[in-house]
């Protein structure tokens, strides 16, 4: 292949998948790893962590979004990203904290990039951390190109983890205000995973305190 034709398979590939591509993509098409190499020298690509690249004239957004998009590209990085967008329980999907952060939560840390499957997986990356989980077509959606839980079910998957329950009732309340969730799916979503035989005292609380807050 000639560099315009290297060029035009990268950027094929790019443009469907917010800017990046992977090793393995990229050799799928032709390009070879010498090839990659002289583009990254030239600046043409950059290359944001390992095996996985940027052409450097795609439009940038936030680079946490991009941190993640690139985390989750490499979970699966010979298949194209948007092969992995249609619902299937055995792909990987955001849950969690970090889930919520695709959706634009200010409130929770991200120290790990928590994603769910059905199929058990594994990571070099430290950054990554895997549960396996078999979600329903109802509970999954796409957000910034990453298939993700959705807003009720995300919330949800904090509160199955213990995470604090003052955490959760700002961070819920948040998205019920934005008109983004309600409490009544909020609260099913939660009822789903943990009924209410099965929770504490204080957890039932929360509960029925989520039941009092309504969006504008």
């Amino acid at each position: 292949m000639t560099v315009l034709a290297d060029l035009r398979a990268l950027s094929e590939l790019s443009n469907a998948q917010s800017g990046f591509f992977t090793t393995s993509q990229a050799q799928a098409r032709g390009v070879q790893p010498a090839t990659l190499t002289r583009l990254l020298k030239a600046e043409i690509i950059t290359r944001p962590q390992r095996a996985i690249y940027r052409m450097a004239a795609a439009p940038e957004s936030e680079l946490e979004y991009e941190d993640i998009y690139a985390a989750w590209l490499a979970t699966d990085p010979a298949k194209p990203g948007w092969e992995r967008l249609r619902y299937n329980p055995d792909e990987v999907i955001a849950a969690g904290a970090l889930a919520l952060k695709l959706f634009g939560d200010p409130i929770l840390n991200l120290p790990k990039f928590d994603f769910v499957s059905a199929q058990r997986r594994q990571s070099r990356d430290p950054r990554i951390r895997f549960r396996l989980r078999s979600l329903e077509i109802d509970e999954v959606t796409t957000i910034r190109g990453i298939p993700a839980m959705t807003i009720e079910r995300a919330i949800a998957d904090i509160f199955d983890l213990n995470v604090d329950l003052s955490t959760i009732e700002a961070v819920a309340e948040a998205q019920i205000l934005d008109g983004t969730t309600t409490a009544l799916d909020v609260i099913n979503a939660i009822n789903a995973i943990r009924p209410p035989a099965q929770r504490s005292h204080q957890e039932n609380l929360f509960v029925q305190t989520l039941s009092t807050v309504s969006s504008h």
